[in-house]
């Protein structure tokens, strides 16, 4: 079996170039470009196979374009769950940086659920 992660991120980095709805499109050629870059891999891959291999082409989500979002962190963090031992950086920071650590290995506040480790 084999998973390519590629046209996810392929199609996530290039929307811009695909949608003429996507507020930052100018024009589709690089779009274009990248689909067929996809579609000759796809094709390349697929030759690879033999007779017995089934070949399935599918996506989690499909293409579309979505403006806006919500960050389930920010909001469960705003509403004590978990507590934070360190102050809130004030600044987006990297994910390996670790700025602060949850408290007592994971400690809820008190708007959380009940604790299902007791």
């Amino acid at each position: 079996m084999m998973v390519d992660l590629g046209p996810d991120r392929l199609h996530h980095g290039a929307l811009r170039h695909i949608s003429n709805e996507h507020p930052a499109f100018q024009d589709a050629t690089l779009g274009k470009r990248s689909n067929k870059l996809l579609d000759d891999e796809i094709g390349e891959t697929v030759s690879l196979t033999g007779p017995d291999t089934v070949v399935m082409v599918v996506s989690n989500h499909g293409i579309k374009l979505l403006l806006g979002s919500i960050c389930i962190n920010e909001i469960l963090i705003r509403n004590g769950c978990p507590v934070l031992d360190e102050a809130y950086p004030k600044m987006p920071v990297l994910l390996n940086s670790r700025p602060f650590e949850l408290s007592g290995g994971g400690r809820r506040g008190p708007s959380c659920a009940a604790d299902s480790r007791k």
